[in-house]
């Protein structure tokens, strides 16, 4: 939801090329579990999703722009795809 939130897509498939449109994405506590689809927002600089459900991280791997990340409050023991 927040994804469609950030990109006013209140309903019906979002794309690969949507996602490319993601800058921001910012999320309530308690509601994300998996970072999955998130590969394809290559445009990313900026994410807060503290105080989820999120293990793996795997989908940030390749985000280059990506500054600044908060996931604090996650089940995440494996930073290794984001070190850069």
């Amino acid at each position: 939801q927040a994804v469609r939130d950030e990109l006013d897509i209140p309903s019906g498939k979002i794309t690969s090329d949507d996602m490319k449109n993601l800058n921001y994405l910012g999320t309530d506590s308690g509601v994300v579990d998996s970072l999955e689809g998130l590969e394809y927002a290559t445009s990313l600089n900026e994410t807060y999703i503290a105080d989820n459900n999120i293990s793996d991280i795997t989908p940030l791997r390749h985000l280059i722009n990506l500054k600044y990340i908060c996931l604090d409050g996650n089940n995440i023991s494996d930073i290794s795809p984001i070190k850069y």
